[in-house]
C-alpha cells in the first residue's frame, strides 16, 4: 500500500455490516460447563452503518422454546437500537401460560459516547422492568432437574414437589444518571414454601434517592404470625462512591422490627449452616446510629424455640428473652434443651454502657453463678465430643472491637467422655496447604491475608524505617485493612473442680490463674492446666497421675508442652511403673521406669500381662527378645480387640516357626481374664496324633502367688498335664 491510511482516517470511514444468523439450534451447546439439556432455537439479525466513531447499529434476537438446566421452555424477542440520540433496549420473555419478564432501557446518549468511560457517569437512563407472576422453581438458579413425577410417576407424598416453592411477581423503576441514580422495588412471593412445609407471604417495597435507601419487608407465616422490618440506610451508592469505596461503618441507619407470634421456620436452610430454627418470636425493638456502631433499644422474646446448626446438632425448648436500651443491653431469660441436657440462666446477665463508651457485663444480684449447665451435649463434626455439666460467672466489657471477658468464674465443672469413638471424618474443603495463585497473587482473601500476615508484624512502639515497603507480591485489601476483625481475650478462673470422666480417665484438673483464651482467625491459648488428681486405664491398667503434671500452653492450642507422669502399682509383682511423657507438639517422648529397677522389656510385659515374665507351656521362662515379640504381639492382639468390639479378646499372639519350614509352627492366642487366670489356645501345623502330640489344645494358668502357679493342658491327641510350679528370679 503505497499510502496507509491514518488512524483518524480508519475512525471516520464509513462501514456498513449485515449479519444473519437463523434456527440456530441451541443443542450446540451440549457439553459445555454449566449446560445441561439446552433445547431451542435462536434467529439473530445485526445491522451496523457508520463509523466506528459515530456508529448506528440495530441488534434483533428472537428466541423459540428455549430451554436448558431444567428451566421450561420460554420464548423471547431482544431489541437493541443505537442511534444519533439515544440507545434504546427492548426484552420480552413469554412462557407457555403467559408473560414472563419485559424490561425496556434507555440511555440519552448515542451509541458513540459509550466508548468513553469518563462520561458514564453523566448519562442519563431510564428503565422500567417486571418479572412474573412466575414459580419459584422456574428461574434460573432455583429449577430442578425432571423427576419421575413429570414422566407420569406419582408425585411425592404430601401431593407437592420437593425444593423451594412459591410465586414472585416484582417491579423494577430506575432513573437518573449513575452519579445520581434513583430507584424503586416492589416484589411479592406467595405461597412461599420449601417441599411440603409452607412458610407464608413475603412482600418488598425499596426506593434509592439522593444518596438514601427506604425499605420496608412484611412476612406473615401460615399461622398468622406477622414479621415487619422498616426504616433507611444512609449510604451512597453512586459511580463515584464505588469507586472511592463503599464506607459503611459511619452510615447512618435506622431500622425497626416489629414480630407478632411470628414462626422464624421459613429460614430454615436459607444458609448452609442453618438446617433448622423454629419456635414463636415476640419482638418490639429498634436500631439507630452507624452500621459501624448500631444503638439496639427494645425487647425481643423467642419461646419454644429450636435450633439445628450444621455440624454443630440441634437444640430445642429454647427460651429467650432479651431488652437493649441506649445504655444497656440485658438477657433476662436463656434457657435450652438438647439431648438429655439443658442449659438455663438462673439470674439475668446485663451489659451496661460505661465512660469508656464500652459495656460492662456482669450478673448483678446474686453471688452464686447464673450459667447453669447438666449434661448438656457439645457436638463437633455432627458427633458427640463430651457432656458437659457447669457452673459459671462471666464479667467483662464489650466494645466494638473487643470482646474482653477478663473472670469467667467457673467453681465447678465435669466433662464426660463418650464411649463411642469419634470417628475423624475427611474435610470436604480444599487442603489447606494447596493455594492457587494468579501472577504469583492467592486468589482467595483468605490466603491473600494469611500470607500477608506470615510476615512479620511491626512493633508498634518503634517508628517505620524509612524505605521499608511490604514484601512483594503480599497484598491486603483496604477495606480489611480499615475494618480489623473482632478480638475475643477470655480469662478462665477456674484453680480446681475440673472433672474430667471417662470410662478410662477419671481426673481432677485446675487452671493457672492467668489462663487465658484469645481468638481473632485462630484460637491461642496460654496457660497452664494442671492435674490435681486422678486416675486412667491403659490396656486394663490403672495409672494415677501425680499431682505435679501439668499441661503448658504458650499460644498454638494444638502445641503444648506436656509434661506428666503416671504411676501403676502391681501387687502381685510387687513393681510399681512410672512412665512420664515430655514434648511439645509432635515432639512427644515416653519414658517407663519401675521400682525395683527393670528393664523396658519386662516393664513393657509387665503392663500388657500383670507379670514380669511370659511363660509357654514348658513353664520355662522367655529371654527379653522373646518377651519383646510376645509384647509387641500383645500390642497389635489389644488393637485388633478394639477394632472387632471385643468378639476376638486376645492378650497374647505368638507365632515359632518350625525346625523344617512350615511343618512344625506354632501358635498360641489367648487373654488374660484377671491378673491371675490365663486362658488361651495353641495350635501346631504337622503334629502326630498317634504319638500324642495335639494339632489344637486349651491351656489354663492360674497364679497362685509371686512364685506359685498351677499350669494345665488339655488336646485333641487325649494329651494334657497339670503342674503346679515354683518360680524364682534371679
Amino acid at each position: 500500500m503505497a499510502k496507509p491510511p491514518t488512524p483518524d482516517e480508519l475512525l471516520a470511514t464509513t462501514l456498513g455490516v449485515e449479519a444473519r444468523v437463523t434456527q440456530l439450534p441451541l443443542t450446540l451447546l451440549e457439553g459445555m460447563s454449566g449446560v445441561q439439556r439446552p433445547g431451542g432455537t435462536v434467529t439473530a439479525h445485526l445491522d451496523f452503518e457508520g463509523s466506528v466513531l459515530v456508529p448506528h447499529a440495530t441488534l434483533r434476537v428472537q428466541a423459540n422454546a428455549v430451554t436448558m438446566n431444567g428451566l421450561p421452555p420460554m420464548n423471547g424477542q431482544l431489541s437493541v437500537v443505537g442511534g444519533d440520540k439515544d440507545v434504546k433496549l427492548t426484552l420480552n420473555a413469554q412462557r407457555q401460560d403467559g408473560p414472563l419478564a419485559q424490561l425496556t432501557a434507555t440511555l440519552a446518549a448515542p451509541l458513540g459516547a459509550l466508548q468513553d468511560r469518563e462520561v458514564y457517569g453523566y448519562i442519563p437512563f431510564d428503565i422500567t422492568g417486571r418479572v412474573g407472576p412466575v414459580p419459584l422453581q422456574e428461574l434460573p438458579g432455583l429449577a430442578t432437574p425432571a423427576s419421575p413425577v413429570a414422566e407420569g410417576a406419582p408425585p411425592p407424598q404430601g401431593g407437592r414437589p420437593q425444593g423451594i416453592q412459591g410465586v414472585l411477581a416484582m417491579e423494577l423503576g430506575a432513573r437518573g444518571t449513575l452519579d445520581t441514580p434513583q430507584m424503586e422495588l416492589t416484589a411479592g412471593v406467595q405461597d412461599l414454601g420449601v417441599g411440603n412445609t409452607g412458610l407464608g407471604q413475603v412482600r418488598l417495597n425499596y426506593t434509592y434517592r439522593d444518596t438514601r435507601s427506604r425499605f420496608d419487608l412484611l412476612l406473615t407465616e401460615p399461622g398468622g404470625g406477622t414479621m415487619l422490618v422498616n426504616g433507611g440506610l444512609g449510604l451512597d451508592v453512586s459511580l463515584p462512591a464505588l469507586n472511592r469505596g463503599l464506607q459503611t461503618d459511619n452510615a447512618p441507619v435506622e431500622v425497626a422490627l416489629k414480630a407478632r407470634n411470628f414462626n422464624p421456620a421459613f429460614l430454615s436452610g436459607t444458609v448452609e449452616m442453618l438446617r433448622s430454627i423454629g419456635g414463636v418470636l415476640q419482638a418490639d425493638a429498634s436500631v439507630a446510629g452507624t452500621l459501624g456502631a448500631p444503638r439496639i433499644n427494645g425487647s425481643v422474646e423467642w419461646k419454644d424455640g429450636k435450633l439445628g446448626l450444621m455440624g454443630l446438632g440441634e437444640y430445642r425448648d429454647i427460651q429467650l428473652a432479651l431488652k437493649a436500651s441506649r445504655e444497656s443491653i440485658a438477657v433476662t431469660t436463656l434457657s435450652a434443651k438438647a439431648g438429655n441436657g439443658s442449659l438455663h440462666l438462673n439470674s439475668p446477665l446485663t451489659a451496661v454502657l460505661n465512660a469508656r463508651n464500652e459495656y460492662e457485663l456482669s450478673s448483678p444480684g446474686t453471688s452464686d453463678p447464673p450459667l447453669v449447665m447438666r449434661n448438656f451435649p457439645i457436638i463437633v463434626d455432627d458427633q458427640l465430643m463430651a457432656l458437659v455439666s457447669l457452673r459459671a460467672k462471666v464479667e467483662g466489657t464489650l466494645s466494638q472491637r473487643l470482646v474482653n471477658l477478663r473472670n469467667v468464674t467457673i467453681p465447678e465443672a465435669t466433662i464426660e467422655l463418650p464411649e463411642a469413638k469419634r470417628k475423624d471424618l475427611q474435610a470436604l474443603e480444599r487442603p489447606g496447604d494447596v493455594v492457587l495463585v494468579r501472577n504469583g497473587e492467592p486468589l482467595g482473601r483468605k490466603k491473600r491475608k494469611e500470607a500477608a500476615q506470615a510476615q512479620p508484624p511491626p512493633n508498634p512502639d518503634e517508628p517505620p524505617v524509612e524505605g521499608t515497603a511490604p514484601a512483594e507480591g503480599v497484598a491486603v485489601e483496604d477495606e480489611e485493612a480499615a475494618t480489623p476483625p473482632i478480638v475475643f481475650w477470655v480469662n478462665v478462673n477456674a484453680p480446681r473442680n475440673l472433672w474430667v470422666k471417662g470410662s478410662d480417665i477419671n481426673a481432677e484438673l485446675g487452671l493457672s490463674d492467668d489462663f487465658r483464651v484469645e481468638y481473632t482467625d485462630v484460637a491461642r491459648l496460654f496457660g497452664e492446666v494442671r492435674v490435681l488428681r486422678g486416675r486412667v486405664d491403659v490396656l486394663g491398667r490403672r495409672f494415677d497421675i501425680q499431682r505435679d503434671s501439668q499441661v503448658r500452653f504458650t499460644g498454638p492450642a494444638m502445641a503444648p508442652y506436656i509434661n506428666v507422669t503416671a504411676e501403676h502399682r502391681n501387687d502381685s509383682a510387687k513393681v510399681t511403673v512410672f512412665v512420664t511423657i515430655r514434648g511439645q507438639g509432635r515432639e512427644i517422648t515416653l519414658k517407663p521406669t519401675s521400682d525395683p529397677p527393670l528393664p523396658e522389656s519386662e516393664i513393657y510385659t509387665l503392663l500388657a500381662t500383670g507379670r514380669r515374665t511370659l511363660e509357654r507351656s514348658s513353664g520355662a521362662s522367655m529371654n527379653a527378645s522373646a518377651q519383646a515379640a510376645s509384647v509387641v504381639g500383645s500390642l497389635v492382639a489389644n488393637e485388633a480387640r478394639k477394632a472387632l468390639a471385643a468378639k476376638l479378646p486376645l492378650d497374647v499372639v505368638s507365632i515359632e516357626a518350625g525346625d523344617s519350614g512350615i511343618a512344625g509352627t506354632k501358635l498360641e492366642v489367648g487373654t488374660y481374664v484377671t491378673d491371675k487366670i490365663y486362658v488361651g489356645y495353641t495350635g501346631r501345623v504337622g503334629a502326630n496324633l498317634q504319638q500324642g502330640e495335639n494339632a489344637n489344645a486349651v491351656r489354663f494358668e492360674y497364679q497362685l502367688g509371686t512364685r506359685w502357679s498351677l499350669e494345665g493342658q488339655y488336646g485333641d491327641a487325649r494329651s494334657g498335664g497339670l503342674d503346679l510350679i515354683w518360680t524364682n528370679q534371679y
